[in-house]
Protein backbone atom coordinates (compact mmCIF):
# COMPACT_ATOMS: atom_id res chain seq x y z
CA UNK A 1 0.00 0.00 0.00
CA UNK A 2 1.13 3.30 -0.46
CA UNK A 3 1.40 3.98 3.35
CA UNK A 4 3.64 0.97 3.51
CA UNK A 5 6.04 2.51 1.03
CA UNK A 6 5.70 5.62 2.77
CA UNK A 7 6.83 4.44 6.05
CA UNK A 8 9.46 2.53 4.15
CA UNK A 9 11.02 5.42 3.17
CA UNK A 10 11.66 7.81 5.90
CA UNK A 11 14.16 4.50 7.44
CA UNK A 12 17.59 4.60 7.15
CA UNK A 13 19.48 1.74 7.20
CA UNK A 14 23.53 1.40 6.51
CA UNK A 15 24.83 -2.38 5.03
CA UNK A 16 27.74 -4.18 6.72
CA UNK A 17 28.13 -7.05 4.25
CA UNK A 18 30.54 -5.60 1.88
CA UNK A 19 32.49 -3.42 4.76
CA UNK A 20 32.99 -6.10 7.04
CA UNK A 21 36.87 -6.65 7.32
CA UNK A 22 37.90 -10.55 6.98
CA UNK A 23 39.95 -11.80 9.54
CA UNK A 24 40.28 -15.70 10.91
CA UNK A 25 38.44 -16.84 14.74
CA UNK A 26 41.72 -16.49 16.76
CA UNK A 27 42.50 -13.42 15.23
CA UNK A 28 46.05 -13.67 15.38
CA UNK A 29 48.12 -10.51 15.91
CA UNK A 30 50.00 -10.72 12.95
CA UNK A 31 46.64 -9.90 11.21
CA UNK A 32 46.69 -6.29 13.33
CA UNK A 33 50.40 -5.94 12.09
CA UNK A 34 49.17 -5.85 8.34
CA UNK A 35 45.83 -3.89 9.13
CA UNK A 36 48.01 -1.42 10.48
CA UNK A 37 50.20 -1.25 7.13
CA UNK A 38 47.79 -2.20 4.27
CA UNK A 39 44.94 -1.62 5.83
CA UNK A 40 41.97 -3.73 6.89
CA UNK A 41 41.09 -7.06 4.46
CA UNK A 42 37.14 -6.33 3.09
CA UNK A 43 35.19 -8.90 2.21
CA UNK A 44 33.95 -8.10 -2.13
CA UNK A 45 30.53 -8.36 -2.78
CA UNK A 46 29.54 -11.24 -5.11
CA UNK A 47 29.68 -9.96 -8.78
CA UNK A 48 26.50 -10.97 -9.86
CA UNK A 49 24.17 -9.77 -6.36
CA UNK A 50 22.57 -6.45 -7.94
CA UNK A 51 21.76 -8.18 -10.78
CA UNK A 52 19.83 -10.81 -9.28
CA UNK A 53 18.35 -8.73 -6.74
CA UNK A 54 16.97 -6.08 -9.56
CA UNK A 55 15.45 -9.39 -11.25
CA UNK A 56 13.91 -10.20 -8.42
CA UNK A 57 12.40 -6.72 -8.34
CA UNK A 58 10.89 -6.40 -11.35
CA UNK A 59 9.59 -10.08 -10.65
CA UNK A 60 8.26 -8.88 -7.39
CA UNK A 61 6.62 -6.08 -9.28
CA UNK A 62 5.00 -8.38 -12.12
CA UNK A 63 7.31 -7.91 -14.79
CA UNK A 64 6.75 -4.14 -14.65
CA UNK A 65 9.41 -1.33 -14.05
CA UNK A 66 9.99 2.55 -14.06
CA UNK A 67 12.93 4.44 -14.20
CA UNK A 68 11.77 5.53 -10.99
CA UNK A 69 11.70 2.73 -9.19
CA UNK A 70 15.23 1.52 -10.81
CA UNK A 71 16.39 4.63 -9.26
CA UNK A 72 15.15 4.22 -6.06
CA UNK A 73 16.82 1.20 -5.81
CA UNK A 74 20.23 2.00 -7.17
CA UNK A 75 20.31 5.45 -6.43
CA UNK A 76 21.59 6.70 -9.53
CA UNK A 77 21.00 9.54 -11.65
CA UNK A 78 18.49 9.66 -13.73
CA UNK A 79 20.96 9.24 -17.07
CA UNK A 80 22.59 6.53 -15.56
CA UNK A 81 18.93 4.73 -14.26
CA UNK A 82 17.81 5.21 -18.41
CA UNK A 83 21.51 3.45 -19.20
CA UNK A 84 20.80 0.38 -16.84
CA UNK A 85 17.62 0.15 -18.39
CA UNK A 86 18.38 0.04 -21.78
CA UNK A 87 20.85 -2.66 -20.93
CA UNK A 88 18.12 -4.77 -18.78
CA UNK A 89 15.48 -4.51 -21.97
CA UNK A 90 18.26 -5.88 -24.64
CA UNK A 91 19.46 -8.78 -21.80
CA UNK A 92 16.19 -9.75 -20.84
CA UNK A 93 13.56 -8.93 -23.91
CA UNK A 94 11.83 -6.02 -22.46
CA UNK A 95 9.23 -3.58 -23.79
CA UNK A 96 8.37 -0.07 -23.54
CA UNK A 97 4.65 1.43 -23.16
CA UNK A 98 3.87 4.93 -23.23
CA UNK A 99 0.57 6.35 -21.08
CA UNK A 100 -1.33 8.99 -23.02
CA UNK A 101 0.46 10.98 -20.45
CA UNK A 102 3.84 10.09 -22.30
CA UNK A 103 5.19 8.26 -18.63
CA UNK A 104 7.39 5.22 -19.85
CA UNK A 105 6.93 2.25 -18.41
CA UNK A 106 8.99 -1.36 -19.21
CA UNK A 107 7.98 -4.24 -19.45
CA UNK A 108 9.51 -7.82 -19.25
CA UNK A 109 6.74 -10.62 -19.71
CA UNK A 110 9.46 -13.26 -19.82
CA UNK A 111 10.77 -12.35 -16.64
CA UNK A 112 7.50 -12.77 -14.52
CA UNK A 113 8.52 -15.99 -14.65
CA UNK A 114 12.45 -16.62 -14.80
CA UNK A 115 13.26 -14.02 -12.69
CA UNK A 116 11.38 -15.53 -10.10
CA UNK A 117 13.15 -18.67 -10.88
CA UNK A 118 16.87 -16.97 -11.17
CA UNK A 119 16.74 -15.00 -7.90
CA UNK A 120 14.57 -18.07 -5.31
CA UNK A 121 17.24 -17.27 -2.93
CA UNK A 122 17.71 -13.48 -3.93
CA UNK A 123 15.86 -11.17 -2.05
CA UNK A 124 14.55 -7.45 -4.19
CA UNK A 125 17.01 -5.26 -4.37
CA UNK A 126 16.27 -3.02 -1.18
CA UNK A 127 15.97 0.94 -1.65
CA UNK A 128 18.95 2.75 -1.55
CA UNK A 129 18.66 4.03 1.63
CA UNK A 130 18.86 0.81 3.11
CA UNK A 131 22.42 0.70 2.06
CA UNK A 132 23.76 3.68 3.81
CA UNK A 133 27.95 3.25 3.34
CA UNK A 134 29.56 3.25 7.48
CA UNK A 135 33.09 5.18 7.33
CA UNK A 136 35.66 3.45 5.80
CA UNK A 137 38.03 2.43 8.66
CA UNK A 138 42.12 3.47 8.41
CA UNK A 139 43.34 -0.18 10.22
CA UNK A 140 40.07 -1.81 11.98
CA UNK A 141 41.85 -2.09 14.79
CA UNK A 142 41.40 -1.05 18.17
CA UNK A 143 42.90 2.19 19.27
CA UNK A 144 45.65 0.27 21.87
CA UNK A 145 46.48 -2.14 19.29
CA UNK A 146 47.41 0.54 17.49
CA UNK A 147 48.94 2.69 19.69
CA UNK A 148 51.26 -1.14 20.82
CA UNK A 149 52.19 -1.34 17.04
CA UNK A 150 53.11 1.87 16.48
CA UNK A 151 55.41 2.00 19.60
CA UNK A 152 56.90 -1.05 18.24
CA UNK A 153 57.65 0.74 14.99
CA UNK A 154 59.01 3.91 16.53
CA UNK A 155 61.29 1.80 18.80
CA UNK A 156 62.89 -0.42 16.17
CA UNK A 157 63.21 3.20 14.07
CA UNK A 158 65.05 4.67 17.39
CA UNK A 159 67.38 1.38 17.41
CA UNK A 160 68.53 1.61 13.38
CA UNK A 161 69.47 5.28 14.08
CA UNK A 162 71.09 4.58 17.59
CA UNK A 163 72.54 1.30 17.19
CA UNK A 164 75.09 2.55 14.65
CA UNK A 165 76.49 4.74 16.48
CA UNK A 166 76.48 3.34 20.50
CA UNK A 167 76.25 -0.11 20.01
CA UNK A 168 78.09 -1.46 16.70
CA UNK A 169 81.57 -0.10 17.32
CA UNK A 170 81.45 -1.41 20.55
CA UNK A 171 80.07 -5.24 18.70
CA UNK A 172 82.65 -4.46 16.23
CA UNK A 173 80.03 -4.82 13.59
CA UNK A 174 81.20 -4.52 9.81
CA UNK A 175 79.17 -2.83 6.91
CA UNK A 176 77.16 -6.13 6.21
CA UNK A 177 76.13 -6.11 9.62
CA UNK A 178 74.90 -2.44 9.79
CA UNK A 179 73.09 -2.79 6.14
CA UNK A 180 71.13 -5.44 7.83
CA UNK A 181 70.61 -4.48 11.38
CA UNK A 182 70.14 -0.71 10.87
CA UNK A 183 69.64 0.54 7.44
CA UNK A 184 66.87 -2.16 6.16
CA UNK A 185 64.91 -1.88 9.72
CA UNK A 186 65.17 1.92 9.71
CA UNK A 187 62.99 1.65 5.63
CA UNK A 188 60.81 -0.94 7.32
CA UNK A 189 60.17 1.40 10.13
CA UNK A 190 59.54 4.11 8.06
CA UNK A 191 57.02 1.95 5.90
CA UNK A 192 55.17 1.66 8.94
CA UNK A 193 54.40 5.22 9.26
CA UNK A 194 53.91 6.20 5.50
CA UNK A 195 52.11 3.42 4.52
CA UNK A 196 49.42 4.61 6.62
CA UNK A 197 50.12 8.29 6.09
CA UNK A 198 49.26 7.46 2.50
CA UNK A 199 46.43 5.83 2.70
CA UNK A 200 44.66 8.49 5.04
CA UNK A 201 44.74 10.55 1.84
CA UNK A 202 42.76 7.58 0.37
CA UNK A 203 40.54 6.90 2.66
CA UNK A 204 39.84 10.41 3.55
CA UNK A 205 38.64 10.80 0.01
CA UNK A 206 36.34 7.58 0.28
CA UNK A 207 34.30 9.15 3.42
CA UNK A 208 34.21 11.98 2.16
CA UNK A 209 32.29 10.48 -1.10
CA UNK A 210 30.63 7.94 0.64
CA UNK A 211 29.13 10.83 3.00
CA UNK A 212 27.89 12.91 -0.03
CA UNK A 213 25.98 9.58 -1.09
CA UNK A 214 24.67 8.76 2.02
CA UNK A 215 22.84 12.72 2.22
CA UNK A 216 21.90 12.01 -0.96
CA UNK A 217 20.26 8.73 -0.22
CA UNK A 218 18.42 10.04 2.67
CA UNK A 219 17.08 12.75 1.38
CA UNK A 220 15.82 10.78 -1.71
CA UNK A 221 14.42 8.47 0.54
CA UNK A 222 12.06 11.24 1.49
CA UNK A 223 11.23 12.32 -1.79
CA UNK A 224 9.84 8.93 -2.34
CA UNK A 225 7.82 8.70 0.54
CA UNK A 226 6.58 11.47 -0.79
CA UNK A 227 5.55 10.34 -4.30
CA UNK A 228 4.11 7.22 -3.58
CA UNK A 229 2.31 9.02 -0.98
CA UNK A 230 -1.30 11.36 -1.03
CA UNK A 231 0.61 14.65 -0.05
CA UNK A 232 -0.18 17.20 -3.18
CA UNK A 233 3.34 18.99 -2.86
CA UNK A 234 6.45 18.58 -0.60
CA UNK A 235 7.87 21.43 1.14
CA UNK A 236 11.34 22.16 1.19
CA UNK A 237 11.65 23.04 4.61
CA UNK A 238 9.77 19.62 5.56
CA UNK A 239 12.27 18.01 3.65
CA UNK A 240 15.20 19.23 5.84
CA UNK A 241 13.09 18.16 9.37
CA UNK A 242 12.27 14.37 8.05
CA UNK A 243 15.93 14.22 7.17
CA UNK A 244 17.09 14.68 10.41
CA UNK A 245 14.93 12.66 12.22
CA UNK A 246 15.57 10.06 10.10
CA UNK A 247 19.32 10.55 11.08
CA UNK A 248 18.47 10.97 14.38
CA UNK A 249 16.78 7.69 15.01
CA UNK A 250 19.76 6.00 12.76
CA UNK A 251 22.91 7.56 15.70
CA UNK A 252 20.80 6.60 18.61
CA UNK A 253 21.04 2.56 17.85
CA UNK A 254 24.22 1.45 19.55
CA UNK A 255 24.98 -0.58 16.99
CA UNK A 256 24.90 2.06 14.10
CA UNK A 257 26.15 5.14 15.73
CA UNK A 258 29.80 3.82 15.96
CA UNK A 259 29.59 3.62 11.76
CA UNK A 260 27.58 6.51 11.52
CA UNK A 261 29.21 9.30 13.41
CA UNK A 262 29.82 11.48 10.04
CA UNK A 263 25.76 11.79 9.45
CA UNK A 264 25.67 13.13 13.13
CA UNK A 265 26.78 16.31 12.23
CA UNK A 266 24.87 16.88 8.73
CA UNK A 267 23.94 20.85 8.06
CA UNK A 268 21.03 22.38 6.74
CA UNK A 269 23.38 23.37 3.40
CA UNK A 270 23.91 19.72 2.96
CA UNK A 271 20.95 18.83 2.77
CA UNK A 272 19.40 21.59 0.78
CA UNK A 273 22.13 20.99 -1.71
CA UNK A 274 21.46 17.06 -2.00
CA UNK A 275 17.60 18.12 -2.24
CA UNK A 276 18.79 20.69 -5.03
CA UNK A 277 20.65 17.97 -7.24
CA UNK A 278 17.34 15.70 -6.86
CA UNK A 279 14.88 18.19 -7.77
CA UNK A 280 16.83 19.18 -10.77
CA UNK A 281 17.33 15.48 -11.50
CA UNK A 282 14.22 14.27 -11.02
CA UNK A 283 12.60 16.98 -13.25
CA UNK A 284 10.57 18.23 -10.17
CA UNK A 285 8.03 21.44 -10.68
CA UNK A 286 9.05 24.02 -7.83
CA UNK A 287 6.09 26.44 -6.81
CA UNK A 288 5.25 28.73 -3.82
CA UNK A 289 2.88 28.37 -1.55
CA UNK A 290 0.24 30.85 0.39
CA UNK A 291 3.08 30.91 3.24
CA UNK A 292 5.99 32.07 1.17
CA UNK A 293 8.05 28.39 1.24
CA UNK A 294 9.36 27.04 -1.36
CA UNK A 295 7.37 23.83 -2.65
CA UNK A 296 7.67 20.93 -5.18
CA UNK A 297 5.85 18.43 -7.19
CA UNK A 298 6.83 15.40 -9.03
CA UNK A 299 4.20 14.90 -11.74
CA UNK A 300 6.49 12.76 -13.97
CA UNK A 301 7.43 10.59 -11.09
CA UNK A 302 3.96 9.88 -10.37
CA UNK A 303 2.30 9.46 -13.94
CA UNK A 304 4.96 6.58 -14.10
CA UNK A 305 2.84 5.02 -10.80
CA UNK A 306 -0.10 5.15 -12.60
CA UNK A 307 1.03 4.00 -15.60
CA UNK A 308 2.82 1.37 -14.27
CA UNK A 309 -0.39 -0.12 -12.58
CA UNK A 310 -2.23 0.08 -16.13
CA UNK A 311 0.26 -2.35 -17.46
CA UNK A 312 0.24 -4.47 -14.71
CA UNK A 313 -3.32 -4.54 -14.99
CA UNK A 314 -2.98 -5.55 -18.40
CA UNK A 315 -0.70 -8.02 -18.33
CA UNK A 316 -2.32 -9.72 -15.49
CA UNK A 317 -1.76 -8.58 -12.27
CA UNK A 318 0.12 -10.70 -9.85
CA UNK A 319 1.35 -10.38 -5.40
CA UNK A 320 2.60 -6.71 -6.68
CA UNK A 321 3.35 -3.49 -4.60
CA UNK A 322 3.33 0.17 -5.68
CA UNK A 323 6.94 1.36 -6.98
CA UNK A 324 8.87 2.95 -4.50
Amino acid sequence: TRATESRQGGELRYVTDVYETRRSKRHHFYEDVFAFVFGPPVADPPPLTAEREILASIHQRDGVLTLTALQSRTGSSLAEADQEMARLLGAYQGDVQVSDEGALVYTFQDLRVTAGEEGKENTPAPPAWHRLQPQQQLTGNSTGRNVLIGAMALFTLFMSLVSPLILFPILNIGAIGVAFLAVIPFFVSVAFFAIPVIRWFAVSAENRARHVRNVHRSVLSVVHAHIVSDEPHLVQEAVVGRVREALHKLNDRPETSRMMTSLSTVGDKEITRALDAIMKDLEAEPDVDADGRLTLRFPRQREELRAAEAARDQLGRGEVGLEA
